[in-house]
């Protein structure tokens, strides 16, 4: 076996699909970790230069090519010209295995060797690092077909079902089954939406609770609250599995929880002046002012033109996806503040700067802007999928806050229609069912506003108008519910399924407005900025 000291100076490129980027994330993390120079192109590709001149020199300075084997990566364009150059050149091929698929002639004929990564990670790692230091040349073609997984997405698998066959109870909330009755078959399909199917999970044992408070009859005290206590449990086991590095590393981008950099200082206090533009939507003016505010106090000069810029910072949102700045040309660091589709392609080459969860370190921004290289190694990102949904946290609370409204809004007057069904008139029916459809289209309505950035619902004063609206709709449904309660009034309503909405309206204010406070910054920031017409 050869030194490990030879081994650890092979260079490594590494050619996949963006739909395996999170598996491709952890392999580079291990790699250098062991001491390999490894070429991945967001990781590598340094702003101001040409990139395919830089792809194709990492090819040609790399003394083994690990091929991501996939249905997508044996689809992509830029995949094919990687791995058809690395033949011309006639480098060594390792192909690691994520998929089982057929190989294009070109490829299944040359001399290639294959690891089965479809298993155990680790373990696979290893015979990955042996093998590079000691060639083995194939002695069978890979797997073209089948399907595995690794033990995580296993007991991921069964977990969820457990998880939905618990939330069955709760299935007139109608949000719970969408997201937890199909989500065993997403895991296995790697496309479940993390950040949605995260939210219920966080709810739904609140769920439990106001059933119980709200439900249950005196002979039938005690059942939500035990299904509750089995939700917490298996409810938290889930979100950790899937949280887990393994599920991270399986699932597609929408499916993998978002990765942000380590926290990194810089060891300049004072760093070499430079002269930088901002290229910005007008509806994100507030981020870019406090970019410019924070670099320019850190000695950096602004250029509002950028006709003089040597580095140009694209914030990009679901008000901007291109620039005009030529990566090729000068240095260009793309900074998303917010997740966006159809992200132009040359600002999808090398590694993001990620706000999406809020303004921070802007002093390693600063200290580090004129080293494209460092910059990125240190606090830079993946490029994102355009389906990985990532908020500010205050905003993220506030989307559990409306989506919890509407799932017991919904759920509970379809419980109280069930129970009352001899003392609710068709007038005091179709009141009610008016008002509630109402309040669901508002929820709705805010829900899309706070995660888009868009709609009527997209700024604090609107904000504030829809939460004043839904309590005077929630006090309107209740009132007419007691009313429709003829016999008993509303003495029997106030035990009843129809506070639902109303309990989480009022505690929700009691959360969200001390929230909203302390992290008034983040949150005045994410309204766009109004635009004249």
């Amino acid at each position: 076996m050869k030194n490990p000291q030879a081994v650890r100076k092979e260079s490594l490129f590494i050619s996949y699909s963006r739909r395996e980027a999170p598996f491709a994330d952890s392999l580079i993390d291990v790699l250098e970790d062991r001491g390999f120079n490894v070429w991945l192109d967001y990781h590598s590709l340094i702003p101001g230069r040409p990139w395919l001149e830089q792809i194709m020199g990492g090819i040609r300075g790399a003394n083994v090519v690990l091929l991501i084997l996939s249905k997508e990566s044996m689809k992509s364009p830029n995949c094919k010209d990687e791995w058809q150059e690395a033949i011309r050149l006639k480098k060594r091929i390792i192909l690691l295995i994520f998929e089982a698929v057929q190989l294009p002639p070109e490829l299944e004929t040359y001399g290639y060797e294959w690891i089965d990564f479809r298993s155990s990670f680790k373990k696979r790692v290893k015979q990955l690092i042996n093998q590079i230091g000691s060639p083995a040349k194939a002695t069978q073609p890979p797997p073209r077909k089948g399907f595995k997984a690794p033990l995580v997405v296993w007991i991921s698998f069964v977990v969820s079902l457990f998880v939905a066959f618990i939330s069955l109870p709760l299935v007139l909330t109608v949000y719970v089954p969408y997201y937890l009755l199909p989500l065993p078959y997403k895991i296995l399909k790697r496309d479940f939406n993390f950040f949605y199917v995260q939210t219920v999970l966080i709810i739904m044992p609140f769920m439990f609770l106001l059933a119980e408070i709200f439900l249950t009859l005196s002979s039938e005290q005690g059942i939500y609250l035990s299904l509750m206590g089995t939700a917490i449990v298996f409810a938290a086991l889930l979100l950790i599995l899937l949280r887990s590095s393994g599920m991270r590393r399986w699932g597609k981008p929408i499916a993998s929880p978002a990765r942000f950099a380590n926290p990194y200082n810089p060891e300049k206090s004072l760093p070499e002046k430079i002269i930088f533009a901002v290229d910005y939507a007008p509806e994100d003016k507030k981020y870019a002012d406090a970019v410019i505010q924070d670099l320019q106090e850190h000695g950096h000069i602004y250029d509002e033109t950028g006709g003089r810029s040597e580095v140009g910072l694209v914030l990009i949102s679901a008000f901007k996806n291109s620039t005009a700045f030529n990566p090729e040309e000068k240095i260009v660091y793309p900074v998303i503040i917010q997740t966006a589709k159809g992200v132009d392609r040359t600002l999808q080459r090398n590694q993001w700067i990620d706000f999406r969860r809020g303004i921070s370190k802007l002093n390693v921004v600063a200290g580090l802007l004129p080293e494209p290289s460092r910059m990125l190694k240190a606090i830079g990102v993946a490029p994102t999928s355009n389906q990985q949904t990532v908020v500010p946290s205050v905003i993220q609370s506030m989307i559990y806050y409306f989506t919890a409204m509407g799932i017991f809004s919904l759920g509970g007057w379809l419980v109280f229609f069930l129970n009352n069904p001899n003392d609710i008139t068709a007038g005091i029916f179709f009141t009610i069912a008016v008002f509630l459809g109402l309040l669901l289209w508002t929820t709705f309505s805010a829900t899309r506003s706070l995660v888009n950035r868009k709609g009527w619902v997209a700024s604090v004063r609107n904000l504030v108008i829809v939460i004043v609206v839904m309590g005077v709709l929630q006090t309107v449904l209740f009132f007419t519910g007691a009313a429709g309660v003829s016999e008993q009034g509303i003495e029997n309503l106030a035990g009843n399924s129809a506070l639902f909405g109303t309990a989480i309206y009022l505690l929700g204010l009691i959360l969200i407005i001390p929230l909203a406070i302390k992290y008034r910054e983040d949150l005045l920031r994410w309204f766009p900025q109004k635009v004249k017409t």
